[in-house]
């Protein structure tokens, strides 16, 4: 007899459905600020890096005190409700923004409200499920997050008018428009959104190990592609490639944190997760950024 799946806990619903709605308005900036901030502020390309790195270095150290509080408290929930207001307030800030400081700090402060709910929303999701489902719950959390920003894309491009902020600057060194890049994005997105879920049920069945290294070879290729890109076309085919990346690795990380620490550590061990990547956001941003403006964009293989 077949047994029954464990259904999935209305925490992870909630969650999944508030990365949705945030992504959404997140995206609608982020994708083009690099454009902005090179294109209309005149922003060197070392001072985006240091703006995308500072931010995601803020995020970062943020998320391994928060984790280690909702590990001490037990608040959980409420500290991912004051992470994602935080972002929330920030954002409407971004209409008055007239010089590249004042963006940092806006950037800056939506980066605390990320690093204030990260590492609790994701001990809520894994404390919500048991371990036999972390991969479908993590890749179904990264696959609504995605969808938001795939809308964000979608506003954006009938406007008229990433986080990855070089890859952006890169397609649009390779002769692409503000509106060529944001179909890209919208693809990349759909690629992500479409990878992440099947991917996360595939990894409870398989050691999430051999996954994860198998991502990362995907990504170094991808990269590699972009540095050596010669047309706007090798730039859609590694962004798309880039994309099943991102699909793949988001739900296997996290669902292997979730497996090596005991509950009552989630929190901090998914802080910590991401505090470990996330402190070296600042130095590898403005290295390829001074890199790439004295030898070109081929630094980003050293960086």
């Amino acid at each position: 007899m077949r047994r029954k799946k464990e259904p999935i806990h209305r925490n992870v619903w909630v969650a999944s459905g508030t990365s949705f709605l945030t992504d959404i308005s997140s995206e609608m900036i982020l994708n083009v600020l690099p454009l902005f901030l090179a294109n209309v502020l005149g922003v060197r390309v070392w001072a985006v890096g240091a703006v995308e790195g500072l931010a995601d270095t803020t995020a970062s150290i943020v998320k391994l005190y928060s984790g280690w509080l909702s590990d001490r408290t037990r608040t959980r929930k409420w500290l991912a409700v004051l992470g994602y207001s935080i972002s929330a307030l920030a954002k409407p800030f971004y209409l008055v923004a007239s010089a590249w400081t004042v963006v940092a700090g806006i950037r800056w402060g939506d980066r605390v409200g990320k690093g204030v709910r990260t590492a609790p929303r994701d001990a809520l999701l894994a404390d919500s499920t048991t371990s036999s489902r972390h991969g479908f719950v993590f890749g179904l959390h990264r696959s609504a997050d995605t969808a938001g920003a795939f809308v964000a894309c979608s506003v954006i491009f009938e406007m008229g008018n990433s986080a990855d902020a070089f890859l952006v600057l890169r397609a649009q060194e390779r002769g692409m428009s503000v509106i060529q890049v944001l179909w890209v994005l919208l693809a990349f997105n759909v690629v992500y959104a479409l990878v992440a879920t099947p991917a996360g049920a595939l990894f409870d069945r398989i050691p999430r190990k051999w996954v994860i290294c198998a991502s990362w070879g995907i990504y170094s290729v991808s990269y590699l592609g972009f540095a050596m890109a010669g047309s706007s076309r090798h730039v859609v085919g590694f962004y798309l490639l880039y994309g099943v990346y991102r699909g793949m690795v988001a739900g296997a990380a996290k669902a292997l944190v979730a497996e090596l620490v005991p509950i009552d550590m989630r929190g901090i061990a998914y802080g910590g997760y991401a505090a470990a990547i996330g402190l070296v956001s600042l130095p590898a941003s403005l290295l390829a950024g001074v890199l790439w403006e004295g030898i070109g964009s081929w630094s980003r293989l050293i960086a």
